[in-house]
């Protein structure tokens, strides 16, 4: 399998959530959760430069078959397969972190 991941850094995710409430796929499905973990935005290309341009850390990575993709607390994220793949997840909660995976863990509720 093949996928692509959009990674926002743990810090910059309030503020791209402020900025991300303005985006008209978000506007338009009346959704009141965090614009990224509400799955209700998907971030082109074109969207994650601009992002880039105002100052966010947003990161691309490509999974390949056999790769493995960690994702730190509370970072926004999302993936694209970009062929049949098996999604095989494992949670850690590192007890520094509680606050940040309890945030995060809320705002996915929503």
């Amino acid at each position: 399998g093949t996928a692509v991941w959009i990674m926002i850094h743990a810090d910059d995710a309030p503020r791209i959530g402020l900025e991300l409430r303005e985006h008209p796929d978000f506007v338009s499905s009346g959704n009141v959760g965090h614009p990224v973990h509400s799955q209700c935005i998907f971030l082109r290309p074109s969207e994650v430069l601009e992002l880039r341009e105002k100052g966010f850390r947003v990161y691309r990575i490509e999974q390949w078959e056999g790769d493995a993709v960690f994702i730190p607390s509370g970072t926004p994220h999302q993936v694209t397969n970009l062929s049949d793949s098996i999604k095989v997840a494992c949670d850690f909660i590192c007890p520094l972190h509680v606050d940040s995976t309890e945030k995060t863990a809320s705002e996915l509720r929503q």
